[in-house]
């Protein structure tokens, strides 16, 4: 009996660490005008939003930008086991804010600072699902603070770099079987770490066509922790005490190269391909404070380019009308997907328009996202997986 929870446990803490990197929720709608256009705006982003998107593009002048805003994110997702029984997870807004600023110091230098939620995730299921043994609740936020420096040289080229200071935190909630009875183990954890980030535009053909390139460093941090255990058994209470837990956090390098082309005096195009290094999870490594509970388990994860074809229109001067689509391959193979993370090959659909008035724009984008059958070959939790999710992204914006 001891052995059958020792290994539940040692599978608890492989879920956990894997719902802390995922290209299907690495988020990239970190504002209206990007969301709007798929997020292909790498070549061309002109305003605060360039602090995430490319911090060359802040370099635009002696001007004042401010842009605040959230993208609440509604996902809905379900399961079928091998037996063709169909369950739906827990429908919960996720609403990650973003804040911009960015000042011209002179004509060619600029400050700039973002602050966005690149990676999360919240993927709750029903507490007596049959996979509650896995997962009820897993939980990843990151908060990345990013001041920035860009600078303009002569018309056609800008440069921009910053420094990332991220704040992660995780959490797992699931049950355990004791066959007699169920109790409930809770693992959380946080850490700090720090990153760099640069970018790149240039004007190949004036007012036709640029080029952009934006690069993100990897943050690599230790996570420490505590894991609380309830409803356990005397007998087993030896075992599943509270105590410390710890692994490496590992947020993967990232870089996006792209092009936008102004096909007509209103109309621009641009293309985004998109790189983001998850090879770097191939396995996930466990410490206890019990050193018997401490385990390593393979992911063999690969890295994933996303592809994102945009386009903005200039209806007059107050109004522009974007849309967009995006495929994104996730990174592990089936034989690792899980119930804390139904994640697989999505396509996003996006819709977006903007309204400037006089000082004051309003950027909102709207995505739908199809997340493609998924099936698992787990030997943890065979089965399949498939849902849809809903963005919006609102901006609003200042500048002078």
């Amino acid at each position: 009996m001891k052995t059958v929870f020792l290994v539940s446990i040692l599978l608890m803490l492989g879920v956990v660490q894997s719902a802390a990197w995922a290209a299907g929720f690495a988020i990239d709608v970190q504002g209206g005008r990007a969301t709007g256009m798929a997020a292909a705006v790498t070549a061309f982003i002109d305003d605060a939003e360039a602090a995430y998107y490319n911090p060359a593009g802040l370099a635009q002048g002696r001007v004042l930008d401010v842009r605040v805003g959230a993208t609440p994110i509604i996902p809905s997702f379900s399961f079928q086991d091998p037996a063709g029984q169909s369950i739906s997870g827990i429908v919960r807004p996720v609403p990650p804010p973003h804040l911009y600023v960015s000042y011209g110091v002179t004509d060619d230098l600029s400050v700039g600072l973002g602050v966005f939620s690149p990676y999360g995730l919240v993927v709750p299921w029903h507490s007596d699902w049959e996979g509650r043994f896995l997962t009820i609740k897993s939980d990843l936020k990151t908060y990345y603070i990013n001041p920035q420096v860009a600078y303009r040289i002569g018309d056609r080229v800008r440069l921009g770099a910053g420094v990332q200071i991220v704040r992660s935190t995780v959490s797992l909630r699931r049950a355990i079987n004791f066959v007699d009875s169920e109790g409930l183990a809770e693992l959380a954890g946080g850490t700090w770490g720090v990153g760099g980030n640069g970018g790149l535009q240039i004007e190949v053909l004036p007012n036709v066509l640029s080029f952009g390139a934006t690069y993100r460093s990897a943050v690599n941090a230790d996570v420490n922790g505590r894991a609380h255990f309830s409803n356990i058994p005397i007998n087993f209470q030896s075992t599943a005490k509270d105590q410390n837990v710890s692994t490496t956090l590992h947020l993967p390098t990232s870089f996006s190269l792209g092009l936008a082309y102004q096909a007509l005096p209103a109309l621009k195009l641009a293309f985004n391909a998109d790189y983001i290094g998850w090879q770097v999870i191939q396995r996930l490594e466990i410490n206890f404070e019990d050193p018997s509970l401490s385990t390593v388990l393979p992911k063999h994860w690969s890295h994933t380019w996303n592809y994102h074809f945009g386009a903005e229109y200039t209806l007059n001067a107050q109004w522009r009308l974007r849309t967009g689509i995006l495929y994104d391959p996730t990174p592990s193979p089936q034989d690792t997907i899980t119930p804390e993370l139904p994640d697989a090959n999505r396509v996003n659909i996006a819709l977006g328009a903007g309204y400037q008035w006089g000082p004051f724009a309003v950027d909102a984008g709207y995505q739908l996202v199809v997340i493609t059958n998924a099936t698992s070959t787990s030997p943890l939790f065979p089965g399949s997986y498939r849902g849809v999710a809903n963005l919006l992204s609102l901006t609003v914006g200042y500048h002078l």
